[in-house]
């Protein structure tokens, strides 16, 4: 069924968006220039919500709806992977 689809990759991704911000926002403020690197982190985070509405826009007009779901998906699976890894190294 496609909407239990969607639920399931909408937690997913939200799931691993918010844990990706919240763990780059506390390395960037560990960090010794933490204002100058929390402006750009923030910046990225901006140009992000602009910009992936338009191409998710574009996206369902081609009916390639299905691609940022994925990509998004591995993307945040592939971050979430190297995290453990970094957690398991201290």
């Amino acid at each position: 069924d496609v909407f239990i689809f969607f639920v399931i990759m909408g937690f997913l991704l939200g799931f691993g968006a918010g844990t990706l911000e919240t763990t780059m926002g506390a390395y960037v403020i560990a960090q010794d220039k933490n204002a100058k690197g929390m402006n750009i982190l923030e910046v990225f985070f901006g140009l992000g919500a602009l910009l992936f509405p338009f191409l998710i826009y574009i996206l369902t007009e081609r009916y390639a709806w299905h691609f940022p779901l994925y990509a998004l998906f591995i993307f945040v699976f592939v971050l979430a992977c190297m995290w453990v890894v970094y957690l398991r190294r201290k």
